[in-house]
């Protein structure tokens, strides 16, 4: 084998690997995370969306939701959600995140909906007061403020001069006869 063959050889292989990987299609970068942001979420059904505070709502709440009721909430931002408030038909009624089941007294505290996705199911008997859940936090209410100073304490007093009889009287000189 001369030095002629080697080299073309090395150059047959080497435009032959160049080939492979400019034809090669390059992976595709994987897909982009879900994110949503409160402009995007939407609702499908009855329950409420607050965009200013990114809550949503059960039907008429604060006041009782009705019986068979459906509602998809979608595009739900990726941020914990919580329950400001939280109460339902404990046996039927139910919000589902990523497959879990919040009823009763028992609402989401903290969970992320990973597709973006909250689910409402009332049945047709009994409702309930209802349920707000947020996923943002909700901004602390202020402290009260005072309607007047407090009263400022009464400045010390001297103390009182002891009370003691007064001392006894010097004997009366005798009278004379």
């Amino acid at each position: 084998v001369t030095r002629r063959d080697k080299l073309c050889t090395a150059a047959a292989s080497f435009a032959t690997v160049m080939s492979v990987w400019v034809a090669s299609p390059s992976t595709p970068p994987p897909p982009p995370a879900f994110t949503a942001t409160m402009s995007e979420a939407q609702v499908d059904g009855p329950c409420v969306l607050d965009r200013a505070s990114f809550c949503v709502m059960s039907p008429h709440w604060p006041l009782s939701y009705g019986n068979g009721e459906v509602c998809t909430i979608y595009n739900v931002e990726l941020s914990p959600v919580f329950a400001i408030a939280f109460e339902t038909e404990a046996c039927c009624d139910v919000l589902t995140i990523n497959g879990e089941h919040y009823r009763g007294r028992n609402g989401p505290a903290g969970v992320v909906a990973a597709d973006g996705t909250l689910q409402w199911l009332s049945d047709g008997t009994t409702g309930g007061p209802g349920w707000k859940v947020c996923w943002r936090p909700q901004p602390s209410p202020p402290p009260p403020s005072p309607t007047s100073p407090p009263p400022s304490p009464a400045p010390p007093q001297p103390p009182a001069p002891p009370t003691s009889p007064p001392p006894p009287s010097p004997p009366s000189p005798p009278l004379p006869p």
